[in-house]
């Protein structure tokens, strides 16, 4: 049977600080709306990034 989702402990830890990150990201849109549109920028940012590594750790 073969595993799903992060082989190695550097892809889980780096998952985990991405998600923190969106998160944080979140609570901070949340929080003060008038920086809705700049995080909104950054959060497509992260979401970029967790696409590409995701494609990434698919390949290996």
């Amino acid at each position: 049977m073969n595993p799903t989702g992060p082989q190695n402990p550097t892809q889980t830890l780096l998952l985990i600080v991405l998600a923190i990150v969106f998160v944080g990201l979140m609570d901070v849109t949340h929080r003060y709306p008038g920086l809705a549109m700049p995080l909104t920028v950054a959060m497509t940012g992260v979401g970029l990034v967790i696409v590409v590594l995701g494609f990434d750790a698919g390949r290996r």
